[in-house]
């Protein structure tokens, strides 16, 4: 699947589902699990996951763990 094949929508969507993947409540973070875990059924997955790794506000920094929350630093990186 080429670049002009990936539907935005879909990696937006991927996008965000990667986010709340994060989120510590439960009832956001499961579905997306869910979603992540279905990703090898979903044709085209890798280069969604490729794209969303090459856009600039990707964080890349992970920071700490305090009081059951993640903290996460990001960076922009410009290529």
């Amino acid at each position: 699947m080429t670049e002009d094949q990936i539907c935005m929508n879909q990696v937006e969507a991927l996008h965000v589902a990667l986010q709340q993947s994060f989120s510590p409540d439960q009832n956001v973070r499961d579905p997306a699990e869910a979603t992540i875990k279905n990703l090898k059924f979903v044709p085209g997955a890798t280069q969604m996951l490729l794209h969303i790794t090459e856009e600039k506000q990707v964080c890349v920094n992970i920071g700490s763990i305090e009081n059951n929350f993640v903290h996460v630093t990001c960076s922009v990186m410009t290529f």
